[in-house]
């Protein structure tokens, strides 16, 4: 059916630590397009929220929302297909997207593929639109101090190793596994939705619902820091103070405080906000802010740069780049990996992933300096393997 128009009159959003807007007014006619766009914690969820309730119950409405908490077996991109595909078999009026954006790795291996002259007109485009912003006001620099430095990670002792290994459910979904990682050496792991990624970090987790054979030497479960898009770390009813107070009992308010004023958390109203109101950005600050204050040998990240803003996604750069320990990441965000660290190319026809200082890989490396080094599995996962300059 074709729905009347959605009127929005003089409508408000406020916090008590901010006011996304003010006597905002719209009108929505039948077919229209709608894109929101703004910042994160401009009140974009939010109002989208607000559109869906003034809908009448007589127009059939299909929403995907941000965050999908279902099976503990699907990927991200496997979840937002499942709830996108539901949402359409409604057929509805009108459709409500909340940042769908999941990448596939097909998709991101087209990006890759893009011609030379189309790449460099998008950079060129990049350029004159971060030259413009930078022209509109000051970004804020997020300089992190860690509670561990590089002097305390030894460059020849092992953080994790994985021989012979296998992981999955009932039936593994990754075998001969073989992977070595030192100090702070880093990897990126990349691959198709429902390829194993996730899988292989739960394992790594000990995660009690994977099962997983061979031989495992991981790091116990308090050295190692999680962070994934939707920063299941952070209690909800928590602010602020109370989550840093949490990891650093024995520190002063005015310990936090500064901890806290060095990741951008600066008003008395932020810092004393329930996470459950701090938008994906303020999340992800917070979360980094937890593993400068206590951090672990071992970080684990997972598709942390879905749905933030270009400011928090530098801010998680500056963060990362800065950060003493090692690091496994899950992204097919290519931009985002190259601004972690350069990375040097080896294509190889791996059935497991081996440990970059072995003579069966090493040898087809190129001759550049970098932290890292890639290798391919043949159970569609590519894995970069990292190591510190000398």
């Amino acid at each position: 059916m074709t729905h009347r128009p959605i009127i929005l009159e003089d409508i408000n959003l406020s916090f008590p630590h901010k006011t996304c807007f003010e006597n905002f007014s719209a009108k929505i006619q039948p077919g229209q397009r709608i894109a929101l766009i703004g910042n994160n914690g401009s009140g974009k969820t939010s109002l989208l929220k607000m559109i869906l309730e003034t809908v009448s119950p007589e127009v059939a409405t299909g929403y995907v929302p941000q965050t999908i908490n279902e099976s503990d077996r699907l990927s991200g991109g496997q979840r937002f297909n499942k709830a996108l595909s539901e949402a359409l078999s409604q057929h509805p009026d009108i459709l409500f997207l909340d940042e769908p954006t999941v990448v596939s790795a097909a998709k991101a291996r087209q990006a890759v593929e893009t011609s030379g002259r189309k790449k460099k007109a998008i950079r060129d485009q990049k350029d004159d639109v971060l030259l413009q912003l930078s022209e509109l006001r000051l970004p804020e620099i997020i300089k992190p101090k860690f509670s561990l430095t590089a002097s305390d990670f030894s460059s020849q002792q092992a953080v994790l190793m994985i021989s012979d290994g296998a992981c999955g459910y009932e039936e593994p979904i990754l075998k001969n596994l073989h992977l070595q990682l030192n100090g702070s050496e880093r990897i990126a792991i990349t691959g198709d939705n429902g390829s194993g990624k996730t899988t292989l970090v739960r394992a790594i987790l000990g995660d009690p619902k994977i099962t997983r054979s061979g031989n495992w030497l991981v790091p116990s479960r308090q050295d190692i820091g999680y962070l994934d898009q939707h920063y299941a770390n952070l209690n909800p009813e928590l602010s602020a103070l109370e989550e840093i107070q949490a990891y650093a009992p024995s520190w002063t308010h005015a310990e936090i405080r500064r901890v806290l004023n060095d990741f951008l958390f600066r008003k008395n109203e932020e810092v004393m906000t329930p996470s459950k109101q701090l938008s994906g950005g303020e999340k992800a600050r917070l979360s980094l802010a937890q593993i400068a204050v206590k951090t672990p040998r071992l970080l684990v990240l997972d598709e942390i740069t879905n749905n933030l803003d270009l400011a928090t996604r530098e801010h998680v750069i500056q963060v990362l780049r800065e950060y003493p320990g090692a690091m496994i990441v899950i992204s097919h965000d290519q931009d985002f990996l190259e601004a972690i660290e350069p990375l040097c190319s080896l294509s190889c026809a791996l059935t497991t992933i081996k440990p970059a200082r072995s003579a069966s890989t090493s040898a087809h490396l190129k001759p550049i300096q970098s932290r890292f080094m890639y290798c391919a599995m043949r159970s569609k996962i590519s894995c970069k393997v990292g190591r510190p300059l000398k």
